[in-house]
């Protein structure tokens, strides 16, 4: 079996609108960008509907594809609006997407002006709106985005108005106008008692049930005690787009029974969550158990609802046991450093650490799938830098039949990209924010997604920062190869960070949200990570449908030139497929070797004609034995070309 070449259509920006003064104010600043950055979009600003202002556009996409493939929205003062993984700033419904994010505001302004863009003709054409929070200070956080069948939603938490220490209050509002989307609603809190809690990091689904009604789940953090806030609501009709009654704030997660305290060593995430269409879901965290001699990893917790959110049960979590018996013949005792050309061993003792940016989604079926990165940890100290490239994005699944509340969950484990160049990387700015994000096929079962940021290719410390996407077409048992889906690895101003899919993708096709910094325009100070400088948001649709494996017999065209391609699958067990493409007859060999450089097993050694050649390698030995756990390399040589590849074997 091969693999097409990706087809990615570059997008045209073009765009409309005079620039009309503001009474409120007359001054419309613009960023300072460089040369070669994107233009900002023009904006016809309407001081009217309670302040907010109405940017209108034909936005699409006019630099070359390989410059920024997809179509700028807005910029932000900074990139802390899209920061956070758990929130979800995108929505999309058939042809409706709508995207919450804080919008630019001058060098001088807030960095909290909470801006909507909404689209009902699949991305073609934006209703950009700004100032959702003017009339509650506009120093908006953590902007969720959700869509009802006839009216945008936005979500997000103010700095002000609310209880405890930073004073946090959580709000909502909605298009009054409906999908037209030019006439956001002031304000509204999600809290009957908004003073109480102290409320961050809004976290929310909409779901239907059997009855047409719309249900909201909502969860926060308190940042004054730590605890993961819940609240519900229900239209209890079908939404006329009249204000919700939320249930009271209720307290799902108490951290006194996990490791560490709030605001000085605590070891839990924020969480995340998400609810299917027949109201089974999960809220997981990844955290230290306080009893680390009852559980010792840093693995995932699991809560589980079958109502939409109503109840929801014990904690459950992922068995030490599974888990040391699947990563104790990943990751290797012992590693290569270049860098001080001596061996690296792992003690003994050590423990698995499941990071802090898990991401949680629920299929049709009701099975649980999470989305971490893994690496080996000691006395608290993680690897994640330093160790091999089996440190990387795991899928762990767990069936809907699972026992669920309060017992040890034995999940099935498969890798899904190696994620050791990214975090091993020199610059600081790569080592913070948003990993990933995946959604779920609507159409096609089985077909799950995942967008991820990574370093791309062998590019130099800068500027090499792409957005990958990998799928599987059987409930995230096999992974395909990454692909880079945003290929700007050899521009000298584009970096792609922090992607966010809507949770819902359709036919192949996801929908994504995510940005780009502007290296020109720190905007924090002393600027630690592309989070403190002026951020660029892009939307992207990407369409996996056009990545498909096909024999070779379908193959008509000759390569153009000799290729090796990623083996897949990869990781594998108990075969993988390795291909390759001769632009002309050719004596050739395909050697595997393991990491001593030593021969493995010779697949191919002959002199073959032009074309595509797939070769199957069983994981056998020359002698016929089945190999170790462990990395492997496939090199093919024809004339003057040799290449490649890393291949990673797991039992």
């Amino acid at each position: 079996m091969v693999r097409s070449l990706i087809a990615l259509l570059a997008f045209v920006i073009s765009i409309f609108g005079a620039k009309i003064s503001n009474p409120e104010n007359n001054a419309i600043v613009r960023p300072l960008v460089s040369s070669d950055a994107p233009a900002m979009p023009n904006q016809v600003i309407e001081p009217q509907c309670n302040e907010i202002e109405s940017h209108v556009g034909l936005l699409k996409d006019t630099r070359s594809f390989r410059e920024a493939r997809g179509t700028l929205l807005d910029s932000s003062k900074n990139g802390y609006g899209l920061f956070s993984l758990e929130t979800n700033p995108i929505a999309a419904s058939g042809d409706n997407i709508l995207i919450s994010y804080r919008s630019w505001d001058g060098l001088d302004g807030s960095s909290g002006v909470l801006g909507a863009a909404l689209s009902v003709d699949a991305g073609n054409t934006w209703q950009i709106n700004t100032g959702i929070n003017s009339s509650v200070g506009s120093m908006a956080r953590y902007p969720s985005a959700l869509l009802a069948e006839n009216y945008p939603i936005v979500m997000w938490n103010e700095y002000g108005g609310g209880g405890g220490i930073f004073g946090q209050r959580a709000y909502y509002s909605f298009a009054t106008s409906g999908l037209a989307g030019n006439d956001y609603a002031l304000p509204i809190d999600v809290s009957d008692n908004p003073t109480e809690n102290d409320l961050a990091k809004s976290l929310s689904r909409l779901n239907y049930d059997n009855s047409g009604n719309v249900i909201l789940n909502a969860f926060y953090v308190d940042y004054t005690t730590g605890g993961h806030m819940h609240t519900r609501a229900t239209s209890n009709a079908p939404w006329d787009g009249s204000s919700f009654a939320w249930s009271q704030m209720e307290q799902i997660t108490n951290i006194s029974v996990f490791l560490g305290e709030w605001m000085n060593d605590h070891t839990i995430s924020t969480g995340s969550f998400d609810i299917n269409d027949d109201g089974v879901g999960y809220y997981s965290i990844s955290g230290y158990w306080a009893d680390t001699t009852v559980i010792s990893n840093h693995t995932v917790f699991v809560k589980r609802t079958e109502d939409y959110g109503l109840t929801w049960s014990e904690w459950s979590h992922f068995s030490d046991e599974s888990l040391n018996n699947y990563f104790s013949e990943v990751f290797p005792d012992s590693v290569w450093d270049e860098s001080s050309s001596s061996w690296k061993f792992l003690p003994d003792g050590w423990k698995l650490f499941i990071n802090y940016d898990i991401e949680t989604l629920v299929d049709a079926n009701g099975n649980l799938h999470i989305f971490a990165g893994v690496f080996p940890d000691v006395d608290f100290t993680i690897y994640h830098s330093a160790w091999d490239e089996s440190d990387g994005l795991y899928h762990f699944k767990v069936p809907n039949d699972a026992n669920w509340g309060g017992e040890a969950l034995e999940p099935s484990i498969n890798f899904i990209a190696s994620m050791y160049d990214t975090w091993n990387h020199g610059e600081p700015f790569f080592l913070y924010g948003n990993a990933w994000s995946s959604a779920r096929d609507l159409s096609l079962d089985g077909h799950l997604y995942i967008a991820y940021s990574r370093i791309a290719g062998n590019s130099t410390l800068t500027n090499s920062l792409d957005i990958f996407g990998s799928y599987s077409t059987d409930y995230g048992t096999t992974w395909s190869e990454p692909f880079n889906i945003t290929q700007t690895e050899d521009s000298n101003v584009f970096d792609e960070a922090d992607p966010h899919l809507a949770i819902d993708a359709d036919n192949g096709t996801i929908r994504m949200v995510y940005q780009i910094p502007n290296w020109e325009v720190p905007t924090t100070g002393a600027a630690e990570s592309s989070k403190d400088y002026m951020n660029y948001i892009y939307y992207n649709e990407y369409s996996f449908e056009d990545v498909v494996i096909v024999n070779i017999d379908d193959i008509a065209n000759l390569p153009t030139e000799y290729k090796l391609d990623q083996n897949f699958p990869n990781p594998f067990n108990p075969s993988t497929t390795l291909r390759y493409g001769l632009p002309e007859d050719s004596n050739i060999s395909l050697v595997i070797y393991d990491v001593r450089g030593q021969v493995v097993q010779t697949l191919e050694s002959e002199h073959q004609s032009a074309g595509w050649y797939d070769v199957v390698w069983n994981g056998h030995t020359a002698e016929g034995k089945t190999i170790s756990t462990g990395i492997y390399f496939a090199r093919l040589v024809a004339g003057d070309y040799s290449q490649v590849v890393k291949m990673l074997y797991l039992k």
